[in-house]
């Protein structure tokens, strides 16, 4: 029975090995489309809020890629990401008001894309771009007699890098690790203490990309 399950193993390696092969031969010219979700990393000049915290985000992109000889496609992407959404409470006392902070993002993206199929139904992938970004930020304090709430906004095109690596699950569906980062978007807005007006982000997501 061992060997019988070990001989089952390897078959299946075998099979799925060379089938991931086939698709990793596909031509690399066609649409596509990459659904994904993951963690993302904030940095923003109001460092004490929430430099550091992982947020929830996803994603949402699809364009089109050119065969460039080879296994090599070049092509473009748009689409749309939710850069997560987070909030920090910390409960006050008799002499000290309650604080609730609040901080998100969503960006629309336009740049390039490429993809280059290894073998073995490995590829990597790259985009560069710009992402039109969208930061809110919200500062509420709740004492005994009184509630004060600010809320500031920082919307800006910034540039945007990523790579990432696949594994072709079937002849046009693979599995990806991507990582990207959005640099800095600025805003002359410093009036206030407390304004936000610096912000950049990294994101970490796992998901799909389905050719066509």
């Amino acid at each position: 029975m061992r060997h019988l399950f070990i001989a089952t193993a390897v078959a299946t390696c075998f099979s799925f090995t060379s089938f991931a092969a086939f698709a990793a031969d596909t031509p690399p010219a066609g649409g596509f489309v990459h659904v994904g979700a993951g963690q993302v990393i904030h940095q923003t000049n109001l460092s004490t809020y929430f430099d550091g915290k992982r947020m929830l985000g996803y994603d949402l992109t699809g364009g089109y890629r050119w065969a460039m000889g080879g296994q090599l496609g070049l092509g473009f992407e748009l689409g749309a990401t939710h850069l997560g959404a987070s909030e920090q409470f910390k409960r006050g006392s008799a002499t000290r008001p309650t604080v609730k902070n609040g901080l998100g993002a969503n960006a629309w993206l336009a740049g390039a894309n490429v993809r280059w199929a290894m073998g073995d139904g490995f590829s990597l992938t790259g985009r560069a771009g710009v992402a039109h970004v969208h930061v809110r930020a919200s500062w509420e304090e709740i004492a005994r007699d009184r509630r004060s709430v600010r809320h500031a906004r920082l919307s800006a095109n910034t540039p945007y890098v990523g790579f990432g690596a696949g594994y072709a699950l079937t002849e046009q569906a693979d599995l990806t690790l991507q990582v990207t980062h959005y640099a800095s978007a600025t805003s002359r807005a410093r009036r206030a203490r407390a304004s936000l007006h610096d912000w950049n982000a990294t994101s970490v997501n796992v998901g799909v990309d389905y050719r066509f």
